[in-house]
């Protein structure tokens, strides 16, 4: 079981060479960038109605500004009149699509960059980051054959087994030719 089916290593490490050679193609479609930029145009327009169109960071400037003092009181009541106008010739609601544009802009000039991202975020979550750091029993068996990992070790192993087997064969056979010549009266009882 450690070795096969139920082995996590393994497969942590399968899935990570899997991801690596996906990754070599990933490309954010650009319909998918057109969602982005829709998505982003709704969250500025909730940031706007929901901040700036309420009133409300206004509010909390001013409140800021009267608890501390340093700004005249005719000075912010005259902002605090004007704010609203002054903010509709911003027309801050009008340029929120090419806001988004840009910002969806931005993340396609940025793609490289998101491959990096994907890979390392994988890569951390799919390293070995388990409770207990998990030492592979068949290291004895890797440095007696000079090697650090199963895939060398295997190697060497398919290498030698043919190479064993015919010595064990021949062993076998003058084994076999000793005891028939050293013992002719018992031939036949083999």
């Amino acid at each position: 079981m450690n070795y096969g089916l139920f082995n996590m290593q393994e497969w942590k490490k399968k899935t990570l060479g899997l991801f690596e050679d996906k990754l070599k193609d990933f490309k954010i479609s650009s319909t998918a960038y057109k969602d982005v930029q829709v998505e982003l145009e709704k969250y500025l327009n909730g940031i706007y109605k929901e901040y700036i169109e309420s009133g409300k960071i206004f509010d909390q400037i001013f409140a800021d500004a009267e608890k501390n003092g340093k700004i005249n009181k005719f000075l912010l009541k005259l902002f605090k009149e004007n704010i609203s106008e002054q903010i509709g010739l911003l027309d801050i609601k009008g340029h929120i699509p090419q806001m988004a544009a840009q910002m969806a802009q931005e993340l396609k000039k940025n793609e490289p960059r998101i491959k990096d991202i994907i890979r390392e975020e994988m890569g951390s979550f799919l390293k070995d980051t388990d409770k207990y750091s998990y030492v592979d029993p068949r290291i004895s068996i890797y440095e007696k054959y000079g090697f650090t990992e199963l895939d060398s070790t295997l190697v060497q192993l398919r290498t030698d087994i043919p190479i064993l087997h015919k010595n064990v064969q021949d062993l076998g056979f003058w084994s076999y030719l000793y005891i028939l010549l050293s013992c002719p009266d018992r031939i036949f009882l083999l």
